[in-house]
C-alpha cells in the first residue's frame, strides 16, 4: 500500500456554525502527488452526526450552507431533480425527477458552454420519473426540467471515455417508491452545528483519502491518497486477447483486477454455442459497457463447455475459472462474508450507485456492478454485480453476488443461462 501525500490546494468550503450569532469557519484541503500537481475530481462531505452530505465537483469546488437546522425528512410538494448517478459520467448516467402534479413536462439538456443537445416534451403523471443521459463528450452538462410549478437544473459532469457514445436522453419510465439520489442544490439540505463530527472523502481516479473531524474554527486537512495498488509479486500485468489485465494480491490469492473482456459480441438475439470460439454480451448490446464493465458469460460459454470445477474456460493461459473453495478463501480472508464485498467494491459513485455500502476497495479487487442478463434483457448495473464460480450445482452452477446496498458477498446458486460477469484467477504455482 502506498501512501501519497498532496501539497496542493485542492478545494475550499464555507460552513456555517449554528453556535452563537453568524458564526463562520473555512475549511480548506491540501495535497500532493509525488510533488506534481493532481485534479481531485470529488470531495464528499458528510455529516455523521445528522446524515446529511453534500459532494463539491472539480471545478465547482465551493460550498456555503445555510445557517440552522431544518426537518430533513420534510417532504417538498414542488419539482425536484435529483442529482444524478453516476456523476462524474462516463458512459450512461440516470436522473430522478419529481413531479408534484400531473401536467406536460419539457425536459432539456444544454452544455455549460452553450447550445442544446436533447430535449424531450411529454405529459407525465404525478411522481418520480427517471431518465437517462449518455454524454457525447467529456465536459459539463446542465439539465432542466421545467413544469407548471416551476424550473429545476443541475450540473453533469462527463468524463472521457475510449470510444464516445452518442449523446442522448432516454424517458425509462415512472418510479413506484421515493428516489435514493440527492436532490439538486443539495447545499440546502446540508447542516452543521458546533460538535458535529465531518467525514471528509477526496477521491482523485483511483486515489481514496478519508478524514473525520470535529471542525471547531478555520482548519486545513491534508489528504494522504492511499491508491490501492497489490500487483502479484510475479506477474503485474497479462495481454490476453488484445486487452491488457492488471493482476491483485487479494489475500493469498492472485486475481486480474478487471472484469474478463474477451471474445466475440454476439447480441441479444444469439444464443451462445459450443463453435470453439469464445462468444460474450454486452450489456444493453452496447460494446462501450463492455469496455468498462467487462462482457457477460453464460456459464456454460464461460466453462467452454466443460464441466469440472477450475477449469480454465474463457481465462488466458494460467489462469482458470475460481471454484467455490476459492471465493470461500477469498471472503475468509477478507473478514468474512458479512464485510468482504465492501473491501472488494470499487470506492464512491462512478460506477456504483447511492449508497455504495462499506465500500472501501481496501483489497484491490475493484469490483465494478456490471449487471446480468435474462433472456433477452439486461439488467442492473450499477446496482450489482455478479461473478461465476466454477462449481457445479446441480442442475446450476455457483456465483458470488455484490450490492451496492450492502457490505456482504452473497454465495448463490444460479441458472447457467444467466449472463455474469467472470474474474480469473490465478493457477497455483
Amino acid at each position: 500500500m502506498k501512501l501519497i501525500s498532496f501539497q496542493i490546494a485542492l478545494a475550499f468550503c464555507t460552513l456555517s456554525c449554528i453556535a452563537t450569532g453568524q458564526n463562520t469557519i473555512t475549511l480548506s484541503f491540501t495535497g500532493m502527488d509525488r510533488s506534481n500537481y493532481a485534479k481531485t475530481d470529488t470531495i464528499k462531505i458528510h455529516n455523521t452526526v445528522r446524515n446529511c452530505d453534500t459532494t463539491l465537483f472539480w471545478p465547482d469546488t465551493v460550498l456555503s450552507v445555510t445557517v440552522g437546522i431544518r426537518d430533513l425528512t420534510m417532504v417538498k410538494e414542488d419539482l425536484q431533480v435529483f442529482q444524478n448517478v453516476p456523476n462524474p459520467v462516463r458512459e450512461n448516467t440516470s436522473i430522478s425527477v419529481y413531479l408534484p402534479l400531473s401536467g406536460n413536462v419539457d425536459v432539456n439538456v444544454s452544455r455549460l458552454s452553450g447550445g442544446l443537445v436533447s430535449s424531450f416534451n411529454r405529459q407525465l403523471k404525478k411522481g418520480f420519473h427517471t431518465f437517462l443521459f449518455s454524454p457525447g463528450s467529456a465536459e459539463t452538462y446542465v439539465f432542466t426540467a421545467i413544469c407548471q410549478s416551476g424550473m429545476k437544473s443541475i450540473k453533469i459532469v462527463a468524463l472521457p471515455v475510449a470510444a464516445s457514445p452518442v449523446c442522448r436522453l432516454e424517458y425509462r419510465g415512472i418510479e413506484n417508491g421515493p428516489s435514493v439520489m440527492k436532490p439538486s442544490g443539495t447545499t440546502d439540505k446540508f447542516f452543521f452545528a458546533s460538535g458535529d463530527e465531518l467525514q471528509f472523502t477526496g477521491i482523485t481516479d483511483k486515489y481514496v483519502a478519508i478524514i473525520n473531524s470535529v471542525p471547531h474554527t478555520d482548519t486545513l486537512y491534508r489528504f494522504d491518497f492511499t491508491h490501492f495498488d497489490f500487483p502479484c509479486s510475479r506477474v503485474t500485468t497479462v495481454t490476453y486477447m488484445g486487452q491488457t489485465y492488471h493482476t491483485v494480491q487479494a489475500g493469498s490469492q492472485c486475481w486480474l483486477r478487471e472484469n474478463l473482456n474477451a471474445g466475440r459480441e454476439i447480441d441479444s438475439t444469439q444464443i451462445p454455442s459450443n463453435n470453439h470460439s469464445i462468444e460474450k454480451y454486452c450489456y444493453n448490446d452496447d460494446k462501450n459497457y463492455c469496455m468498462v464493465y467487462g462482457g457477460l458469460y453464460t456459464w456454460n460459454e464461460m466453462m467452454q463447455y466443460a464441466t469440472a470445477e477450475g477449469a480454465r474456460g474463457i481465462c488466458p493461459a494460467g489462469w482458470h475459472i475460481p471454484a467455490d473453495a476459492e471465493w470461500i478463501t477469498l471472503t475468509d480472508e477478507l473478514g468474512s462474508i458479512k464485510v468482504a464485498g465492501g473491501k472488494m467494491k470499487e470506492i464512491d459513485f462512478d460506477h456504483w450507485a447511492h449508497p455504495n455500502t462499506g465500500a472501501d476497495n481496501s483489497s484491490g479487487f475493484t469490483a465494478l456492478p456490471g449487471g446480468y442478463r435474462l433472456g433477452r434483457d439486461s439488467q442492473d448495473i450499477y446496482m450489482y454485480a455478479h461473478f461465476w464460480s466454477s462449481t457445479p450445482v446441480g442442475n446450476q452452477a455457483g456465483a458470488r453476488a455484490l450490492s451496492s446496498q450492502t457490505a456482504e458477498v452473497s454465495p448463490l446458486p444460479e441458472t447457467t443461462n444467466l449472463g455474469f460477469s467472470v474474474r480469473c484467477i490465478r493457477d497455483s504455482q
